[in-house]
């Protein structure tokens, strides 16, 4: 005989699930959120395990009982999708606290698409509420509304709200915004969910087209100045070497100071005034406003490349021996190029090297946590030297 009980538990998952379905629609295995009437109200955290073991294009999770689908945030997760996925169909708020998660983590969850609820308290909770939300109250608690034209950001603002169907710079330009209003955007990181759009900064598609920079490009680009200064060089093997790493390490140093006084000079004296706000934002204040925009790490190459030659060049051939300087310019290129790569796969890509797992961690928590340390973005040594390093 067939028990009864499981062929409706049965039916109820499959009612969820339809549920879900109707919430949602699937375009190349990407869940994107479309205008929804209702939540879903979950009896148990069980009915959320069978519904997200049912379906591969749902990843659950559940926070302070509203439950997500992290399906289109889980590779973007600041620290590696391995984190999230031995949390899947769990809840999450006791792991979420003991990481000390800052209030703009918080805030992203205003961005992930929203399943539902659930409505009886589980008896092994991680975490008890005093109160519930009913379902017919829980319309759309993901947004308080939708920006049109963002294709694919999802943005919840207090201060400064862009139109993203035009260049961000010409609009900051006119906002006027003050220094706080300015850093209060920046400051705050914004999860980039759907990937087919991004970004525009500049309404001249010239201009755009300068900016979105893939990383094969930088790869191009940099390793032919490298190898041109390598060809020049008359040097044993044993001296092209030395001074090959003596040229990366300058480098590094370099990119602490670039990073920590130059792209953070807000940190330490922010001008009320336009100019400042419209170069910090170029320079690195897009980047920390949207650190997951594809085509916002890598540094432009053309212009990058144009400075190297006619700035950093013939200044560094100026101090260094003539028969020295080209080996330790490639040197310094390869650093450079090493810096933007990682960058972006730190930003981009969930590394299974400890090494690169942990520095990812590390960058992250400068984004998402502290934005006065950790500096370093290939290593942590100038960091650890500079009393900047960030502590777990």
């Amino acid at each position: 005989m067939i028990d009864r009980a499981l062929i409706k538990n049965a039916g109820n998952n499959q009612q969820k699930k339809l549920e879900v379905q109707k919430q949602m629609k699937v375009d190349n295995n990407t869940i994107r959120m479309v205008k929804q009437d209702k939540t879903i109200e979950f009896n148990s955290i069980k009915e959320v395990q069978n519904l997200g073991e049912s379906d591969k294009n749902l990843k659950l999770i559940v926070f302070e009982k509203k439950v997500f689908n992290i399906n289109s945030y889980i590779e973007i997760h600041p620290g590696g999708s391995q984190i999230l996925e031995q949390y899947l169909n769990c809840e999450i708020d006791e792991p979420f606290n003991e990481t000390g998660h800052t209030v703009q983590a918080k805030q992203l969850f205003n961005e992930i698409p929203l399943i539902g609820f659930l409505k009886n308290e589980p008896q092994n909770s991680i975490q008890q509420h005093d109160s519930k939300i009913p379902a017919n109250e829980a319309k759309d608690f993901r947004l308080n509304r939708e920006i049109e034209g963002l294709n694919g950001y999802v943005i919840t603002r207090k201060q400064w709200n862009p139109d993203y169907e035009k260049g961000l710079i010409w609009q900051l330009w006119k906002a006027e915004l003050s220094i706080d209003q300015y850093l209060a955007f920046i400051e705050e990181p914004k999860a980039l969910l759907n990937r087919k759009g991004h970004i525009k900064m500049y309404d001249n598609k010239l201009l755009q087209l300068g900016v979105q920079v893939h990383w094969s490009h930088a790869i191009f680009g940099w390793v032919s100045l490298i190898l041109y200064n390598v060809w020049q060089a008359q040097l044993s093997i044993t001296d092209q070497v030395l001074s090959l790493i003596f040229g990366f390490m300058i480098w590094t140093i370099t990119e602490y100071c670039l990073h920590r006084f130059v792209f953070h000079f807000e940190k330490i004296w922010a001008p009320p005034t336009r100019v400042f706000q419209i170069f910090n934002f170029i320079t690195h204040g897009m980047h920390h406003a949207f650190p997951n925009e594809t085509y916002g790490v890598i540094t432009p190459v053309l212009p990058a490349m144009l400075f190297a030659i006619s700035i950093i060049d013939p200044q560094a051939r100026r101090i260094i021996p003539e028969e020295y300087a080209g080996i330790v310019l490639a040197g310094f290129y390869l650093g450079f190029l090493t810096y933007d790569l990682v960058h972006h796969f730190l930003h981009h890509s969930s590394p299974q090297n400890n090494y690169f797992r942990n520095l990812k961690i590390y960058h992250m928590q400068h984004h998402y946590k502290n934005g006065n340390a950790g500096y370093g973005v290939i290593c942590k040594f100038w960091d650890k030297v500079f009393q900047t390093e960030l502590k777990k």
